[in-house]
């Protein structure tokens, strides 16, 4: 997954960032990048705007949807349950081990993965 890497340096660099949250809002007219991190309902707004097709299904995400997953892949991909946890600042690992759900990760994985190119980021002039 380094291309998220990517996608986020791209980001912090071309917003100007260098600490705190790495998600920001901006002010009117879009051209300043707010100090504070999104809220949890500027995320909810984002996420009605793109569903997903679970099981034939049109379904809108949650935040929380997003933390759990994040929390998944990072166990699928080799990260330790220790790290896991510090990344979503958990402090019992009992709260992140129900991130993560059953620990067959094999039998959770989803049929398909959607790929994501970020050539055509490069192309367009956004990534440098």
């Amino acid at each position: 997954m380094d291309w998220t890497l990517v996608v986020v340096d791209a980001w912090l660099a071309k917003a100007g960032i260098e600490g705190g949250p790495v998600f920001r809002g901006f002010y009117r007219g879009y051209t300043t990048v707010r100090d504070a991190g999104l809220t949890t309902r500027a995320i909810q707004d984002i996420l009605s705007d793109y569903p997903v097709t679970i099981h034939g299904e049109l379904v809108t995400l949650a935040p929380h949807d997003l933390r759990r997953t994040y929390a998944r892949l990072m166990y699928e991909n080799g990260a330790d349950l220790l790290s896991i946890q510090q990344n979503l600042g958990h402090a019992d690992s009992k709260t992140t081990l129900g991130y993560i759900g059953a620990m067959n990760a094999k039998a959770r994985r989803a049929p398909a993965l959607i790929p994501f190119d970020v050539s055509g980021l490069y192309e367009q002039g956004r990534l440098e």
